[in-house]
């Protein structure tokens, strides 16, 4: 504890430390200590001031004239999607979620989903329902939106910037996309270069690879690249362009497009609650396809850089670029073919709208 705090703040800075960290190293913990009840500290900002600020940037996005030259590899296995949803699929992913998961706007609990059908037939059926008629009903879709601070720094707390929000929508809703999620994540495997959001051993191996490379190769070319708020300004055209390009089963693209159409959320701030705002950019955090969906965004961007091979080249094997979500880090033998790279990634993000 510094001299002068109490021991609340010290609790507070704690907590600002952890979800920080969390999200930097385990975006899917992160979400799940949200949703498990843990909520963010109040944001001191006024509610109007708020407001106003995320209901631009849920509607202003960025611009996506299309992926141009960038094209992921493969198409996807839509065997994973043949068979329809049982309730054993049901039961299984219920067991995986923490039963005292936080309601989204409609108030259900887990404990009320579970209590009212503890086989999980009629749920089996209403999700099955939803993939025949690809929609989801529309109050389903409907979402709150929490806040998490970014910084423990006093100076920062009253700036907006400061503030990340997290989407939470229905527990049944989320049931639905976990097991959705399971089965996309079957039929389109990430890019290899790829290590957030995966069951890969995360950034670590990325960390001992990018050592290895440093402490034994006299040339190499190394460039850190960030992009910019990506999550919240990803265009939902982008993301259902990337899946269409996978040449997804038509059921599941059409439910996945409904996802994000006429979709609402709610900022709240302590007991106080906004009006509904349409999301018409960003991915939802907090929504178990979120993560997949986004990686499958760059996918083509990684693809292309290794499409150019101006990679750091060792043997028979050459590393282009290493991932972590939205951090990448671009990999060459030479600065002329690390030139070339960033040309890359700066077309990537012309066409898409995401910026670095």
């Amino acid at each position: 504890m510094h001299v002068g705090e109490t021991p609340n703040r010290e609790v507070k800075r704690g907590l600002y430390l952890r979800y920080q960290r969390l999200f930097e190293i385990d975006c899917k913990k992160l979400a799940g200590i949200i949703l498990d009840n843990i909520e963010a500290l109040k944001c001191p900002l006024p509610m109007g001031e708020l407001y106003g600020s995320f209901r631009r940037k849920c509607k202003e996005g960025s611009s996506f004239a299309g992926l141009g030259a960038f094209r992921s590899a493969g198409t996807a296995e839509n065997s994973a999607f043949k068979k329809m949803i049982s309730s054993k699929e049901v039961l299984k992913n219920i067991a995986e979620m923490n039963k005292n998961s936080t309601p989204g706007p409609d108030d259900l609990s887990l404990r009320d989903v579970i209590k009212k059908d503890p086989q999980g037939s009629q749920l089996a059926e209403l999700f099955n329902l939803w993939l025949l008629a690809r929609r989801i009903p529309y109050r389903i879709k409907e979402c709150r939106m929490i806040l998490i601070p970014k910084s423990d720094d006093p100076s920062k707390i009253e700036d907006m910037n400061n503030w990340r929000p997290i989407t939470i929508g229905s527990v049944i809703l989320r049931l639905f996309s976990r097991i959705l999620t399971a089965r996309l994540r079957r039929a389109c495997l990430s890019n290899s270069c790829q290590r957030g959001f995966t069951a890969a051993p995360s950034c670590a191996e990325n960390l001992k690879l990018l050592q290895v490379l440093i402490r034994h190769h006299k040339t190499l070319a190394v460039v850190f690249v960030d992009l910019a708020k990506a999550f919240d300004s990803v265009n939902h055209h982008h993301i259902l362009e990337v899946v269409r390009e996978k040449s997804i089963d038509g059921h599941i693209l059409d439910i996945i497009a409904d996802t994000y159409n006429n979709c609402a959320t709610r900022l709240e701030v302590g007991e106080t609650c906004s009006e509904k705002v349409e999301i018409l950019t960003r991915v939802k955090q907090g929504d178990p396809m979120s993560p997949l969906l986004f990686n499958l965004a760059v996918d083509s961007l990684l693809c292309k850089l290794e499409e150019i091979k101006e990679g750091f080249k060792h043997g028979n094997s050459s590393v282009s670029s290493l991932a972590f979500v939205d951090d990448l880090v671009l990999l060459s033998d030479s600065w002329d073919g690390m030139q070339k790279s960033i040309q890359v990634v700066e077309e990537f993000c012309h066409t898409t709208g995401l910026k670095v």
